[in-house]
């Protein structure tokens, strides 16, 4: 749920991708816009703008910011769009709520397992743990290797 006044948490990387330009064009990196749609998956309820850098043309970079949501809805949508004609390639989105545990885990979840009171969790579960290595998750999130890497799916860190 997106709840009205609320402060997400938004990060992705992103990169620039141009023709060489000649001796005497200029190139403008693109903009993006990152939005917050209502239910409606029309209107902005949140929005934030960014100028790819120059150092993103070519190669990969960080961009963070946060999202005030106008509008309380179960049925966001994220959007990110080119404010003009080009080509950006977009990988490892992320929208956190302001109150995620550790910026990681969102709170309900949190706290209804911790309600459980397990003696243990299997964490991450599933297929992750036949080929799962701790050590691996440590650093960075770009830096890390992630699971499931083959040449047609994009790794997956599960925000870990």
């Amino acid at each position: 749920i997106v709840r009205a006044g609320a402060a997400y948490k938004l990060s992705f990387f992103a990169r620039a991708k141009s023709a060489k330009p000649s001796a005497s064009e200029m190139v403008t990196p693109p903009s993006l816009r990152v939005s917050l749609l209502s239910a409606d998956k029309i209107t902005p309820i949140g929005s934030a703008g960014f100028d790819l850098s120059a150092h993103s043309l070519g190669g990969w970079a960080r961009y963070s910011g946060t999202l005030t949501a106008t509008e309380t809805t179960s049925e966001a949508e994220l959007l990110v769009a080119l404010t003009a004609p080009g080509e950006v390639c977009v990988d490892v989105v992320s929208l956190f709520p302001p109150d995620a545990v550790q910026g990681l885990f969102r709170r309900d979840l949190f706290e209804t397992l911790r309600a459980l009171e397990p003696s243990f969790m299997r964490f991450p579960g599933g297929d992750y743990t036949d080929t799962w290595h701790w050590e691996e998750t440590l650093g960075p999130e770009e830096r890390r290797s992630g699971h499931g890497q083959s040449t047609d799916v994009s790794a997956a860190t599960v925000g870990l």
